[in-house]
């Protein structure tokens, strides 16, 4: 089928998995170039399972043309060995991806030939913990740091996150519109340091054409102020998420093209009614959002913006 366009491969690992390693090559050995291929959907439809890509696999997923790739609840730790090249993904605009032991040298299998790569949305899934130093993804984009627009990158596993690692650089990404991020996978562990440069911190890890900064699992403290014996005690800010705040509002200048600031929070933390005030003085917006579907990254709404 040499004019096919789209392979939507939904399926079960215990019944994939039938299909020996022996029978997968003598496949491989009868496939033929898809020069019209644009779309791979590689999902697991079992919740309770993850299926293993094989080395034998990684020929399905080997298409110049490919422009849109999703690889949803998969093992992809063969793509890290040496044997394995970079994938011919020099067309790729668009790739989701839900896997559980992905690295850096497995990542960069996929992204290395990026180059004009669009939309990055990245999910670890809710079953296994973060760990504490998660790949740099502003290394890893390099390649198409002129190009990317959408970045999602989401730890929907059930623990509380905090990175030990230095953050992530997006100073260089002119494209980017719509970054969603935990905060100290962004800034590295940032919230309890004293005497922090927040401007420089900004510049450094901000894209300066950012829209929409969209910060996951925003880390909350409760308010000291004396209350009615009636009232519920009031989740506030970490000081340092503050002024973090605080400044990029009072430093528009060097972000202005951005118009939203969001967060989600284990408990419900609202934003301070002067960072709020401050927003709507400059035509922005601040929101406490309880998931992604509140704020959806579209090209079209960017561009609009």
């Amino acid at each position: 089928m040499p004019n096919l366009e789209g392979i939507n491969l939904r399926f079960r690992a215990s019944a994939l998995s039938r299909l020996d390693e022996g029978r997968k090559r003598e496949l491989n050995s009868r496939m033929v170039a898809k020069p019209k291929l644009k779309t791979f959907n590689f999902i697991e439809d079992n919740p309770r399972e993850t299926y293993g890509i094989t080395l034998n696999d990684i020929p399905l997923l080997s298409h110049p043309s490919l422009t849109t790739l999703k690889l949803q609840k998969v093992r992809i730790r063969e793509f890290g060995r040496p044997s394995v090249r970079p994938l011919p993904f020099e067309n790729l605009d668009s790739f989701y991806l839900h896997a559980p032991d992905y690295s850096y040298e497995v990542l960069n299998k996929f992204l290395k030939n990026a180059k004009s790569f669009r939309h990055l949305e990245f999910h670890h899934p809710f079953d296994v913990s973060a760990r504490s130093d998660p790949p740099d993804f502003s290394e890893l984009l390099q390649p198409c740091k002129s190009s990317l627009k959408i970045l999602e990158l989401w730890w929907d596993c059930n623990d509380s996150l905090s990175f030990s690692s230095p953050g992530m650089k997006f100073a260089e990404f002119t494209a980017l519109q719509y970054l969603a991020i935990p905060p100290t996978a962004l800034f590295g562990p940032y919230w309890y340091k004293p005497d922090l440069n927040f401007l420089q911190m900004l510049k450094d890890h901000i894209p300066p054409n950012l829209k929409v900064l969209f910060l996951q699992d925003i880390n909350p403290c409760w308010s000291e102020e004396e209350l009615a014996e009636d009232c519920d005690a009031e989740a506030i800010l970490l000081p340092n998420d503050y002024k973090l705040i605080r400044t990029l509002l009072t430093n528009k200048e060097f972000f202005p093209s951005l118009k939203y600031i969001a967060w989600t929070s284990e408990i419900g933390t609202i934003p301070p009614e002067d960072l709020g005030d401050m927003a709507g003085e400059l035509g922005m917006a601040i929101e406490l959002v309880s998931n992604r579907l509140e704020l959806p990254p579209d090209l079209k709404w960017l561009d609009s913006l």
